[in-house]
């Protein structure tokens, strides 16, 4: 719970929105809306690139939405560094095809 409160906060820093309303979270999974102009493929391969993983929306969500995991042995600094992370690729230019 205390990892799913300080990401949550991170993220409403960062600006993002959330999918679902606040009282359906999950204590172990948050649903995030791409911001325009990100695909879920680039901020993916910009994450894996500085050691995080995040997961695509499934179905018809595919495009629309990207899902944070918060489980397992995984230290309150490394969450902390996550969301520099995240702040960052959510600001680098799209990756030109």
């Amino acid at each position: 719970r205390n990892a799913s409160k300080l990401l949550r906060n991170g993220f409403s820093q960062i600006g993002l929105q959330f999918f679902i309303p606040q009282n359906h979270f999950s204590n172990c999974l948050t649903s995030l809306v791409l911001p325009e102009k990100i695909s879920y493929n680039d901020l993916h391969d910009k994450l894996k690139e500085r050691g995080f993983i995040i997961y695509a929306g499934q179905g018809k969500l595919k495009k629309n939405i990207f899902r944070v995991a918060n489980m397992g042995d995984i230290k309150i600094s490394e969450y902390e560094q996550f969301l520099k992370a995240l702040k960052t690729c959510l600001t680098l230019p799209a990756k030109k095809i």
